[in-house]
């Protein structure tokens, strides 16, 4: 499993963006930690739900329970590096990983209210950063992601659509927002 991880992390992870990688690395290193001298054919399902235990297991002050996303965040990447050493090396023929993930509950909707709104827009209007102010009208206005909006040029805007492009977004895909 050890070096299932490293070929992983050689010719995989590259292939991501940085900050993806660097989720995914800490989730490598539990992995390689807790599978990583086992041979790939000993490794079974049961093997693999008592490591998620102990993942379970680990509380901190910071996650006194681990939500169910985080727990498949990490089963994820052993599942995905599983299935690129199954589809594309011919290393295994089934994974072990699969049929783990556990059903996330609904993300929840909310909204400022208009006093909330009120207190942020005047903090941000008082705040040092001068910068912060327009920024955060623009998220609100918007719904646009941080590092979106802080990508953005003059170059994106399009006067006479009233549009904003976005080029850099989480998924890679070219969006516009009015």
């Amino acid at each position: 499993v050890g070096d299932l991880i490293e070929e992983y992390r050689r010719h995989v992870l590259p292939r991501y963006k940085e900050r993806t990688i660097r989720h995914r690395e800490r989730f490598l290193r539990f992995w390689k930690k807790v599978l990583g001298k086992r041979k790939l054919a000993d490794v079974r399902r049961r093997d693999i739900v008592e490591c998620l235990r102990i993942l379970e297991a680990r509380e901190t002050p910071q996650n006194p329970s681990m939500a169910p996303a985080t727990r498949n965040r990490y089963l994820g990447v052993l599942r995905h590096a599983w299935n690129v050493a199954r589809k594309e090396w011919e290393w295994v023929s089934d994974n072990p990983c699969s049929g783990l993930m556990v059903r996330e509950p609904r993300g929840r909707v909310r909204f400022l209210s208009d006093e909330e709104r009120d207190a942020l827009l005047t903090a941000c209007r008082n705040s040092q950063e001068k910068r912060l102010y327009p920024l955060v009208v623009l998220a609100l206005a918007t719904g646009a992601r941080q590092q979106e909006l802080l990508s953005l040029r003059w170059r994106d805007i399009d006067w006479d659509r009233r549009v904003a492009i976005l080029e850099q977004t989480k998924n890679d895909e070219r969006r516009a927002v009015p």
